[in-house]
């Protein structure tokens, strides 16, 4: 029983693997003989795979690289989920990144998977088309709202 609570508790405090950390992202796979790493869109670094991804992930991985590519060391954009790691001691190739990523779950190609990643959510600039049905184009500046109703005509509120 000491050993299930002590393994349960060295699971809870391992950093990088706690599942409030599982996320979703969408980013740039790039898989070659030196290079095995994941890039999210929402930041400009780079994770290498860890080691701990299962078998299975990696060969879904190499198979959409190989589908979505023509040559080696071509990035391809997936949507993952997963957990990034930038604690855990790097070795050799990965020791040139920012961290490790574990992938959990792969959903496809980007141009596939219909979903919001947190990167999506990150977005400081949104589109809004349409209220009840009347396109729009709204744009804030001095506190005033201006929009173009759907003759095209200018609006203030």
């Amino acid at each position: 029983m000491r050993q299930l609570v002590f393994f349960l508790i060295l699971v809870w405090t391992l950093p990088g693997y706690t599942n409030d950390q599982v996320q979703r992202y969408r980013g740039s796979y790039t898989l070659g003989h030196e290079v095995n790493i994941f890039c999210p869109e929402i930041n400009s670094q780079c994770y290498w795979l860890s080691p701990s991804t299962e078998i299975q992930i990696r060969q879904q991985l190499q198979q959409l690289s190989k589908k979505h590519t023509i040559k080696p060391y071509q990035a391809v954009c997936v949507v993952i989920q997963g957990n990034i790691d930038r604690e855990s001691r790097r070795v050799g190739f990965a020791a040139n990144y920012a961290g490790l990523i574990e992938i959990v779950k792969v959903f496809g190609f980007c141009g596939q998977p219909e979903m919001v990643t947190q990167g999506d959510l990150q977005h400081h600039r949104w589109i809004l088309e349409s209220i009840n049905g009347v396109d729009i184009t709204v744009a804030e500046a001095d506190k005033k709202i201006f929009y173009l109703d759907s003759n095209g005509q200018a609006k203030i509120d």
